[in-house]
């Protein structure tokens, strides 16, 4: 029974020798292609997943073999396997990507619209505010949903909860968790 392309990879299977590596960092695009080779199964399954209204899959997939590449040079086998290394960093450039190309999939939010900014006018600079507006695109697409239904809409998270089709502690909890990074991201940016 031949496996199918789609299917992911084995974690093994997608583990560069510390050698190709260093020919990469050196400038081998011949041991790139090598490693992308085993990789674009996996940058495929990443890109598809985060696909959205104005994100092109080519251009996920683009992100995927950039971030593959940046993984590649900036690995550091303390950090325990490549694969769980570039995986990582893949899913942040194409999640990155996707909400940069959607236009945060809900148009231009203002900073005098957005609570998460003006707490950090509050307690930082207008700079800050406007860090957290970019870093809004960043959160998963359930966290941005939530937001933009409480916070845009002004919905109630009963309302909410209908909408997305899930329950109202639910909604709860990913508002708690969107605020919950948000304050550490005010924190990080201080």
């Amino acid at each position: 029974m031949s496996r199918s392309t789609s299917e992911p990879s084995s974690p093994l299977s997608l583990e560069p020798t510390a050698a190709q590596l260093e020919r990469i960092a050196t400038g081998s695009s011949v041991e790139f292609d090598a490693i992308l080779a085993k990789w674009k199964p996996e940058i495929e399954k990443i890109a598809r997943s985060h696909v959205g209204r104005r994100s092109d899959l080519d251009d996920l997939r683009q992100a995927g073999r950039l971030a593959l590449h940046g993984a590649a040079l900036k690995y550091d086998a303390d950090r325990g396997p490549f694969s769980h290394f570039a995986r990582r960093v893949i899913k942040r450039r194409v999640q990155g990507e996707a909400a940069r190309l959607d236009g945060q999939r809900y148009g231009e939010v203002a900073i005098a619209d957005n609570p998460l900014a003006i707490e950090a006018m509050t307690d930082c600079s207008r700079t800050a505010a406007v860090e957290v507006t970019d870093a809004l695109a960043l959160f998963p697409l359930s966290h941005r949903e939530v937001y933009r239904l409480l916070y845009i809409e002004g919905m109630t998270q009963r309302r909410a909860a209908h909408r997305l089709g899930v329950s109202q502690p639910r909604v709860a909890q990913l508002h708690r968790m969107l605020l919950d990074a948000s304050r550490r991201l005010l924190r990080e940016s201080a």
